[in-house]
């Protein structure tokens, strides 16, 4: 049984890895998953030579904001912008995670 993915690589920025995606079943939120996961995408980038990495997330999604943060993240407040997706408008802001060795 899956309860979750995460995907991790590239951004055009060198050095920087981008978390594409984090996402878990609501059954196991906040019951560690998310961290194991988290800290697989960390270790990935810094063994593949990434310093950095940075997440993209919806401002409104406050569960995914606060997780970033207790685990190490920053919020980029001058990323924060209006995208549209599926026909509506999202602010979404970018998290960072200075120095992958530091982050877990």
């Amino acid at each position: 049984m899956m309860i979750g993915f995460a995907d991790v690589g590239p951004t055009t920025k060198s050095g920087v890895a981008e978390l594409y995606a984090i996402y878990l079943d609501p059954e196991y939120i906040a019951k560690g998953a998310g961290k194991v996961l988290l800290e697989a995408c960390i270790d990935y980038a810094g063994r593949n030579g990434f310093k950095a990495m940075i997440a993209t997330v919806l401002t409104k999604n406050s569960l995914a904001r606060a997780f970033y943060e207790r685990r190490g993240a920053r919020a980029l407040t001058e990323t924060e912008t209006l995208i549209e997706t599926g026909g509506t408008k999202e602010k979404v802001i970018s998290y960072l995670w200075d120095n992958l060795q530091q982050a877990d």
